[in-house]
């Protein structure tokens, strides 16, 4: 078990990484991590760290009942976690827990750890070198003070069947809650006032502090190597015999990181508040139908979003394989991008996409009003041909080309709504900046403002793909018929199988006036984030 909030994010991983490189390949851990807002972004490195090799499950806990005990530096509330969850845990059905505290890096398989005999006593832990001979201060009578040792409480075997029967639980909460000016290391504190005369002392090894490590002579051959104290190797001045290792392991963690990313879907759109149900429910959606289980991750680019909004969509997002990257546009890049009523600045955020995620060598960037009904892998792995973009010509057959003067060979038009970009040869061909500068240079010519700077720059270089790929309102509602046999069997195809619908024009699927068939399909993805209807939109 494991206690960590987004700040200690990244040492909760290095721990993680930790542990399972040294685990013995017979045993199958079950983490079991407190989770008070960790980000997708972590627990998707925790996956990427433990692979289909071990299971995880996040706990959430009533962490109000924590939130007047005391506090310091480096310790935060987090501290109290491990207390308050041995109760869930029992209900779990377990009988024993490991808890670690993240500031660790194990160097053997901790399989014997776990499986030592605890001899009927509540929790085995290790003595604290600087505190083990005071725990007088804590009221603890004398003859007990004087046979036994105070513990770190950073590393514990805990016997969940005998912490419930002598509500350990209940016994620290009241030692906080009524002798709180004895507390000077708080939940350790707690734990030591209660359980003192119910601990197996274990071997050094298994919980080497910082005091230890100062003197390596005292513990040979470390177990488990833990940080105490407020210098932490993570810190710049810290001088610690372990402080390179632990870089050690945390440049390995980036790698498995990094290495997952060169093979992860990267899905990018772009968002304001009042689209934040419906970019949920395109989230929903397209991991419902990730039937490959490929890594996906989900590009936000933010328009002025609050706190709740990024919390909605990693709740929305948080029972799948996924990650949300949330990223801030620097603007001034668009201050010549022509707008109106409908369009936003927010619809140029697409053209920014290569500089924004310069990891990723290709992108699927999907408009917030899109439906997925398909597995996204098979649009991801189709083949560009050499050119820089594939997208699906726009249902309007607007000649826009012709209109805003461009020299042509095919009037084809694509809607910038669904587009896979080969990001690599955006850049070798700089055309962030060439349709930058056409919109510099052409404010007046643009009627659908990003999509046709687009289009004007890209013409005759860009791969159609069929209609059931942006499946437009118009081509579902069977409102225009093309001439064309091939273009008319194409329309068919995507009324008949849609892969992702797009919801394009003025009506919205959550508008009453709409007709699409559609429709209640969205609302039913609508409920299925907690909502009961589509008021809340725009």
């Amino acid at each position: 078990m494991h206690a960590a909030d987004e700040n200690y994010a990244t040492q909760l991983c290095v721990a993680i990484n930790s542990i399972v490189e040294h685990n013995s390949p017979e045993t199958h851990i079950n983490f079991y991590i407190i989770d008070k807002n960790l980000s997708s972004k972590t627990k998707s490195t925790i996956s990427v760290i433990t692979q289909e090799l071990h299971s995880v499950e996040y706990i959430t806990l009533d962490f109000d009942l924590c939130k007047d005990f005391p506090v310091r530096n480096h310790i935060n509330e987090t501290s109290y976690y491990r207390i308050i969850a041995t109760k869930t845990l029992r209900e779990k059905g377990l009988d024993r827990v490991l808890y670690l505290d993240v500031d660790i890096l194990a160097q053997v398989d901790l399989t014997p750890l776990f499986e030592c005999d605890l001899e009927g006593a509540v929790v085995g832990g290790i003595p604290d070198p600087v505190e083990e001979n005071h725990l007088a201060r804590l009221d603890v009578p004398l003859e007990l003070a004087e046979q036994n040792k105070y513990i770190n409480s950073g590393i514990l075997l805990i016997d969940l069947n005998r912490w419930e029967e002598e509500q350990i639980n209940e016994q620290i909460i009241n030692f906080l809650d009524k002798k709180p000016h004895l507390v000077k290391f708080h939940d350790q504190d707690g734990l030591n006032a209660v359980v003192t005369g119910k601990v197996k002392l274990l071997n050094p090894r298994w919980n080497q502090q910082t005091a230890h490590s100062n003197h390596p002579d005292k513990v040979k051959h470390p177990a488990i190597i833990h940080f105490t104290t407020h210098e932490k190797p993570w810190h710049a001045s810290l001088h610690h015999p372990y402080a390179d290792l632990y870089h050690e392991y945390l440049a390995r963690v980036l790698e498995k990181v990094a290495t997952a990313h060169r093979d992860a879907i990267h899905v990018v759109s772009a968002v304001n508040p009042p689209f934040i149900k419906t970019l949920s429910v395109l989230y929903r959606s397209l991991l419902e139908h990730n039937g490959s289980d490929a890594h996906i991750i989900l590009h936000v680019l933010m328009d002025h979003l609050s706190t709740s909004d990024r919390q909605e969509l990693e709740q929305t997002i948080a029972p799948f394989n996924a990650e949300l990257n949330f990223i801030d546009v620097d603007e001034s890049k668009l201050v010549n991008c022509v707008e109106s009523a409908r369009i936003l600045k927010l619809a140029y955020y697409r053209i920014l996409i290569p500089e924004l995620i310069p990891e990723a060598h290709r992108a699927i960037y999907l408009d917030c009003d899109v439906l997925c009904k398909t597995d996204i892998s098979e649009l991801w792995n189709i083949d560009l041909e050499g050119k820089p973009l594939a997208a699906v010509e726009d249902a309007g057959f607007h000649l826009r080309l012709e209109a805003m003067g461009i020299d042509f060979e095919s009037q084809k038009y694509f809607n910038s709504g669904i587009l896979v970009m080969d990001l690599d040869k955006w850049r070798e061909e700089s055309i962030t900046d060439q349709v930058l500068d056409f919109i510099k240079n052409n404010p007046e010519k643009l009627k659908f403002h990003d999509q046709d700077a687009l289009n004007a720059v890209l013409h005759d270089n860009w791969k159609e793909l069929p209609q059931r790929w942006n499946a437009q309102t118009n081509v579902i509602v069977n409102r225009i018929t093309p001439l064309c046999p091939i273009r008319k069997k194409d329309y068919i195809d995507a009324r008949k199988n849609p892969k992702l619908i797009h919801f394009c024009g003025h009506i919205k699927p959550w508008h009453k006036e709409t007709n699409h068939p559609y429709a209640v399909e969205y609302e039913q993805y609508v409920s299925k984030i907690g909502e009961n209807s589509l008021s809340a939109q725009p």
